[in-house]
Formats: structure tokens, C-alpha cells, sequence
């Protein structure tokens, strides 16, 4: 891109609402009781509702109501409205505007969380900052016009995300409260050169698809934004902040974007793949393999003969030393019937467009979606002739899996380093999701609730090997290439998501455990 395309115009800053969010004029004889307007009768009221709920605003004045209107109809300069209102400035200039200007401003402020601030040359936009919080602020401040843009300055946040949305390019952040639109190639430019830090070439200027005065307002806005971080003259802000230290990028953005308060995606029980995807069965359907049927424990038995919950939370721990004894297919068939059997299938949730069935299991699942599958994969177990098979809730059963023979020693392998062990683990079960049985209920947090589930899950593995005298140890962490080739499933459309290894416990020398020092501080 050559420069004399874009220099040489003008800028322009402008304003609009975001699209949900719309104008109503409240009849001021309905008004609640507060000041009057003239001749003792109640000024006018114009209400805003957007995503975050209505705001009332009171008598606006003709400046801010007509702003407003034009808002509504998309992207608009104020200065079309009350000619001295200013570019972007900074505070130290807002001493010197007109007394109508600043009160423009203030109106302004007070809905900023609704606005959408675009910033064009000539007619071309450039690109659009979107407020995605009920508390979003955005006031761009440029340096001043004698103190040119220095490379190094700022740099584009680690935790920036730049993607393909709607409207073309997005960016996003999850320290940010808005989302920038990239509306021309010119701006890509720009992020380039701040994806640099300090390392960019300073004479790269002469390069520049953007003439000076252009690119200092990009830098500000993307700034306002929360998209880049300042080098103080030591490091760049955001690398010295200890509250960052812990996060990745991933983590980040996973925690911000499935939690309302960061975003104004959907969120929650919407149903957003109605019509688009079909209705996915409660449980997996079977392949037609002869299973491998599994004794049904008697609960009643069980509700007299097991321990106390008490005990039962007191000796939950992880296990990686096991018994040379094997494990039983009746052992392994009441852990699976007590931890993860179907208790009932049930209708659809009352609304659910997509009519899905839903199940009761022994452990939670948001919206008794349970899209988890069990895969066991044994290799000491009596009863059980080695290799994979997936466990059917529903008919207590396990069906054999043909997948990948070299895979299913890799996994064997990792899980015996994960465990910390000196051999393959006696059994070894393997959680993935049919995320898209999660997805069709849920919009944003989806897979959050999957990692959620599967904790569940775990946990109640290890309460029912504590009370059946078994050992238990998961795993942080498994190939996800190696378990789909073992498996014979896609790991896109059937990811896996955690391990946990089994078989019963090799003899501790009490005297050993109790010698372990007390943490600091506890009882």
C-alpha cells in the first residue's frame, strides 16, 4: 500500500449507538416526580435501552437529543451537530472549551458504555471501538502535536486476540472492556509495527500506508482501547504486573469471555445452534460390537456396608503406587455403575427448540447436558481381556474399540509419566466430550462447563474408590492427537479432555504417612 492513498484527507472522529441499542421518548406526565421543567411541568425524558438495561435521561437538552437521534441511524460527527465540538484532545484541553461543548461531552460520557467510537479518513473508516461491559470508559488521548509518536512506546498486549468476526477484523482482549474493528488493511499495518515492541524499525516510518497525524490516533485509540501496554523505561507494564503473572493469553481469554461482566457475547442456556445442528443423543450411540456386560452392584448392600461420607472424604487421595493383585471386571463394573451410570432419562428442558433428551447421572452436569463419554482402557484387569473399550451408561456395558495399537501405548505411556509411576497403570480411563451436545445448549461458556464436568466427575470417581477400597490418581493433562488415533474418534468433534488412572492401592506404611509435617497455619 502506497502512502498517497490515504494521506492527505481528513480525519474524523464519529459517533454512533451500538445496534441493540435504541431511543424511546418517555411522556413527561408519566415521569417519576423530580425536577420541573418550564411553567412548573415535567422536562422531557428520553430513555436509552441497550444490552445493560434502560437509562433515563433527563431533560438533554436539544444538543444531546439531537445527537442522540442521529446516533440511532449510525456513525456521526458531533461537530454536525454543535460545530466547535473537538477532535480527540486531551483533559488538559478541556479547560478551554466552550461551556455547550463540555456539557456535550459530559452527556456523551454518561452513555459511552453504549457508543461506538469510529475513527475515519475522509470516508474511509479505519476502524470502530466497541464498548462489551455495562462499565466500558473510552477516552483516547493522544500525545500533544509537538512530541512525535516514538517506536517502543507501546507495544500490542500479549493477551490481544486478533480474529475474523462480522465486521471484518476483530480485536480483542481480555483486560480490555471493548472490541476494536479493523475496518482497513492500513490499521493491520499499524498492529504490525506494535507487535514489535521496541524491536520495531524506526525506519519503517517512511513506510507507513498512514500519515503521522493517522497513526497517532490508531496508537490512541488502540491505547483507550486497552490493547496495548506502555513501556515504562525499564519493561513494558503488563510484564511487571504480578497479577498478570499467572495467566496466559488462553487461560485469560477462556476466564473472561465464560463469565458475564467482560463480554457481550451471549452467555448462558440460549439454545444457539437451534435449527443449525440436529439434536444430539443423551448418550453415544453404539457401534454394533459385542459388548462386554457388567455385574449391577446392589445399593442396598451398598447404603449399609460403606463407610461414612466422612471417612470417605478423609481417605480420598491420589494414588500412583498400585498392587501387583489386578483389579476385577466386578470392581471395575460397580465403580463405573456407582460414578457415571444413567439413573433416568429424561425430556427436554421445557422451551429446548432442539428437543434434546437429557439423563440423570451420579455426578452434575450443566443443564443435565452430559456430553461426556468414557473410553476404559485396561491392561491388568481380571476378567477383562487387555485394550479399549467405551462404556455405555445407559445399558452398564463396555463396547471394544479398535483404534490405533501404537497410540494406545503412547497414552498407556503418558499416563505412567503423569502418574509418576514405575509401570503402565492397571487401568486407565480417558473423558472426551461430544462438545457439541454442550454447544447447542449453551452459548459462550460451552466448553468451560465440559473442564467443569469433568471435575465432577473426577472427584466422584475418587469418593467411590475411597469407599471401595480402590486407588485413584487424575491426570493433568493427555495427548489429545494420541487419544483420538487410539480411539478411532475425531478430536475436533470429540475431544478429549481429562484422564484418570485406577487399580487398587499397594500397602502404606502408616507410620510413614503420619510423619508428614502439618502445613503452616492449619489445624
Amino acid at each position: 500500500m502506497r502512502i498517497h492513498q490515504l494521506a492527505g484527507t481528513e480525519l474524523a472522529e464519529l459517533w454512533s449507538l451500538r445496534p441493540d441499542s435504541s431511543l424511546r421518548e418517555e411522556d413527561p406526565a408519566n415521569a417519576p416526580a423530580g425536577p420541573a421543567g418550564e411553567g412548573g411541568r415535567p422536562g422531557p425524558v428520553v430513555v436509552l435501552e441497550s444490552c445493560w438495561g434502560s437509562t433515563r435521561i433527563e431533560r438533554p437538552g436539544p444538543h444531546f437529543a439531537e445527537l442522540l437521534r442521529r446516533m440511532t441511524l449510525g456513525p456521526v460527527s458531533p461537530a454536525n451537530v454543535l460545530a466547535p465540538f473537538p477532535p480527540v484532545l486531551c483533559e488538559a484541553d478541556a479547560a478551554a472549551l466552550a461551556p455547550e461543548v463540555t456539557a456535550l461531552r459530559a452527556n456523551l460520557a454518561s452513555v459511552q458504555n453504549c457508543v461506538v467510537r469510529t475513527l475515519a479518513l475522509g470516508g474511509t473508516p479505519l476502524l470502530s471501538v466497541v464498548p462489551i461491559a455495562a462499565d466500558a470508559r473510552f477516552e483516547p488521548c493522544p500525545p500533544p502535536a509537538d512530541r512525535p509518536l516514538r517506536a517502543g512506546d507501546r507495544r500490542l498486549s500479549r493477551f490481544a486476540l486478533l480474529h475474523s468476526g462480522e465486521h471484518g477484523l476483530h480485536l480483542e482482549s481480555p483486560l480490555s472492556q471493548h472490541r476494536v474493528e479493523v475496518h482497513h488493511p492500513a490499521v493491520g499495518w499499524v498492529l504490525g509495527e506494535l507487535g514489535g515492541g521496541r524491536d520495531a524499525s524506526a525506519a519503517a516510518t517512511g513506510r507507513r500506508p498512514l500519515e503521522e497525524r493517522a497513526v497517532t490516533l490508531v496508537h490512541a485509540y488502540l491505547a483507550a482501547a486497552g490493547m496495548t501496554t506502555p513501556f515504562d523505561g525499564t519493561a513494558y507494564a503488563e510484564d511487571s504486573d504480578p497479577a498478570l503473572t499467572g495467566w496466559t493469553p488462553a487461560d485469560l481469554f477462556l476466564h473472561a469471555r465464560s463469565r458475564p461482566g467482560r463480554t457481550d457475547a451471549d452467555l448462558g442456556m440460549t439454545y444457539p445452534l437451534a435449527g443449525r445442528a440436529p439434536a444430539q443423543p443423551p448418550v453415544k450411540t453404539p457401534d454394533g460390537r459385542a459388548p462386554v456386560l457388567l455385574e449391577r452392584p446392589c445399593l442396598t448392600r451398598l447404603r449399609t456396608d460403606d463407610p461414612p461420607f466422612t471417612e470417605v472424604l478423609e481417605e480420598r487421595r491420589s494414588t500412583r503406587s498400585f498392587a501387583a493383585q489386578d483389579p476385577s471386571l466386578g470392581q471395575l463394573g460397580e465403580l463405573l455403575y456407582r460414578a457415571a451410570r444413567v439413573r433416568a432419562v429424561l425430556p427436554p428442558h421445557a422451551g429446548d427448540p432442539t428437543r434434546s433428551w437429557r439423563t440423570r447421572r451420579p455426578y452434575p452436569s450443566a443443564g443435565s447436558s452430559y456430553g461426556l463419554e468414557i473410553y476404559v482402557v485396561a491392561v491388568r484387569c481380571s476378567g477383562l481381556p487387555p485394550g479399549a473399550y467405551h462404556y455405555d451408561p445407559l445399558e452398564h456395558r463396555l463396547e471394544p474399540v479398535h483404534g490405533d495399537p501404537q497410540a494406545l501405548a503412547d497414552i498407556l505411556a503418558d499416563a505412567r509419566s503423569l502418574a509418576g509411576m514405575d509401570e503402565r497403570p492397571p487401568l486407565l480411563v480417558v473423558l472426551t466430550s461430544r462438545l457439541l451436545r454442550v454447544a447447542t445448549q449453551f452459548s459462550s461458556v460451552a466448553y468451560a462447563s465440559v473442564l467443569k464436568e469433568v471435575g465432577a466427575l473426577q472427584q466422584t470417581f475418587y469418593l467411590v474408590c475411597a469407599a471401595m477400597g480402590m486407588g485413584a490418581c487424575a491426570l493433568t493433562a493427555g495427548d489429545v492427537g494420541a487419544v483420538a488415533r487410539a480411539l478411532g474418534v475425531d478430536w475436533l468433534a470429540e475431544p478429549s479432555v481429562g484422564e484418570i488412572v485406577f487399580g487398587l492401592p499397594r500397602t502404606v506404611d502408616a507410620s510413614k504417612e503420619s510423619n508428614i509435617p502439618p502445613i503452616p497455619g492449619s489445624n
